[in-house]
């Protein structure tokens, strides 16, 4: 428990006050996020930086096991896809290297981000 409350203190979430330890106005908000308190507090301080955008990519990214989802597409168009998406010496990508090439895929194919496995399984399903 110590170890936590001074990770939370390195982030200013807490304040320790008299042996009481308090919520910051930040780590209220931090608090409302499903989130480790490190990422949110990353996200509430990337308008500071004007890069939500990015901030929201890399934590989305570091929030999940794996960003190699099958999605419910018949198997024909997720081979495609992920034909699009791997590297072409065959080795294992970082998560952020899978969404650049993700975004590389349908840029060059004209799709809106997320329409790339709809639009593959009615070419070739």
């Amino acid at each position: 428990m110590r170890k936590a409350v001074e990770q939370l203190d390195l982030l200013r979430a807490v304040e320790k006050k008299d042996e009481q330890v308090t919520l910051t106005p930040l780590g209220k908000k931090m608090a409302s996020f499903p989130l480790e308190p490190r990422y949110a507090k990353t996200i509430l301080l990337s308008p500071d930086f004007q890069c939500s955008e990015e901030v929201l990519t890399i934590v989305s990214l570091l929030s999940v096991d794996t960003v190699l989802y099958n999605p419910p597409c018949t198997p024909r168009g997720v081979s495609y896809h992920t034909q699009e998406v791997h590297h072409q010496q065959g080795r294992s990508l970082d998560p952020a290297q899978h969404l650049q090439n993700l975004q590389e895929s349908e840029r060059q194919q004209g799709v809106v981000s997320g329409e790339l496995c709809q639009q593959q399984e009615h070419e070739h399903g």
